[in-house]
C-alpha cells in the first residue's frame, strides 16, 4: 500500500516505479473509501458504548420487559465483523487480476492516522509506504492544477497536511512494517530511499530510475507570499521533522 499525506505528493511515481516490474499490479485510488469503514466502525463503537447497559440487563434474566430496541453484539464482535468487512472488500476488489500478478497493492492520497490504523488491524504485515513532501511545493503544484486546487482548498489543506504528515512520522516510528520517504528524497535519487523502494518491489536501482527519469503530468505555479507564510505559521515544527 502507498499512501500519501495528500494529493500531489508523488504517490503516482511510486506506482510507476512499482509497476516497472512485470509481475506487480499497483492499483490507483479509490476515493478513500476505507474513510467510510472508519465512520461505521466509530459509530457502531459509540452506539456499543452508549448502550452497552441494554446487554447486561437483557442477556442477564432475558427479560422482554425492557427495551431491546438498541441492543447491540459485545465489542470483540464488532471488531471482528469490522475487520473482516474490511478486508472482504479490499480482496474483492483487486481480485481481479490477482493471477496475474505476485504482487498487487493500491495507492491512496486522503488516509490518516484512523484509515491506516484501521488496515493495519486488517492486514497486520503488509508494507505500508508513507510518502510526504513539502507542503509549500504540494501547494505549488496544486495551484497549477485546478482540479486538485478546487478540491482542497488552502486552508483545509494546510491542516489536513500538519495532522497527517505528524501522524506518519509517528507511525513510522511504532511500525516496523510502515516506510517514510520523502518525495524529493526519490527526486534526488538518496539512496536509503531507493533502498527500501528496491527492496519493497523487488526493482533494481536502474528499473528505478528509468522511471524516475519519466515526468508526467507535472505542474507547478508560485503562491500568494501570505498563503506561503500561513503554511510554514502551522506547518512549521512538522515541518522541522524532515528538514523542511
Amino acid at each position: 500500500m502507498i499512501s500519501a499525506v495528500t494529493q500531489r505528493t508523488g504517490s503516482t511515481l511510486v506506482q510507476r516505479i512499482f509497476n516497472e516490474r512485470k509481475n506487480t499490479l499497483i492499483w490507483g485510488e479509490h476515493f478513500g473509501a476505507l474513510t467510510d469503514f472508519h465512520n461505521i466502525y466509530k459509530n457502531t463503537t459509540a452506539f456499543y458504548n452508549r448502550h452497552k447497559g441494554t446487554r447486561k440487563l437483557y442477556f442477564k434474566n432475558e427479560d422482554t420487559g425492557i427495551s431491546t430496541s438498541c441492543l447491540m453484539p459485545d465489542m470483540s464482535y464488532i471488531e471482528k465483523a469490522m475487520q473482516t468487512s474490511v478486508r472482504t472488500f479490499i480482496n474483492e476488489l483487486y481480485a481481479e487480476k490477482r493471477n496475474s500478478y505476485d504482487k498487487i497493492g493500491f495507492k491512496e492520497v486522503r488516509y490518516g492516522k484512523e484509515e491506516l490504523n484501521l488496515f493495519r488491524k486488517c492486514f497486520p504485515y503488509t508494507p505500508i509506504i508513507l510518502l510526504v513532501r513539502n507542503p509549500i511545493d504540494i501547494r505549488k503544484s496544486m495551484n497549477g492544477s485546478a482540479w486538485s486546487r478546487n478540491e482542497n482548498p488552502f486552508n483545509q489543506f494546510v491542516n489536513e497536511w500538519n495532522s497527517r504528515a505528524k501522524d506518519y512520522y509517528e507511525l513510522s516510528q511504532k511500525d516496523p512494517n510502515m516506510y517514510l520517504i520523502k518525495y524529493e528524497d526519490i527526486l534526488e535519487r538518496k539512496p536509503n530511499a531507493l533502498r527500501i523502494i528496491s527492496k519493497l518491489g523487488d526493482l533494481s536501482i536502474n528499473q528505478i530510475n528509468n522511471v524516475i527519469g519519466k515526468k508526467i503530468s507535472s505542474t507547478s505555479t508560485e503562491i500568494p507570499q501570505i498563503q506561503e507564510k500561513r503554511i510554514r505559521d502551522i506547518c512549521g515544527e512538522t515541518m522541522k521533522l524532515f528538514g523542511y
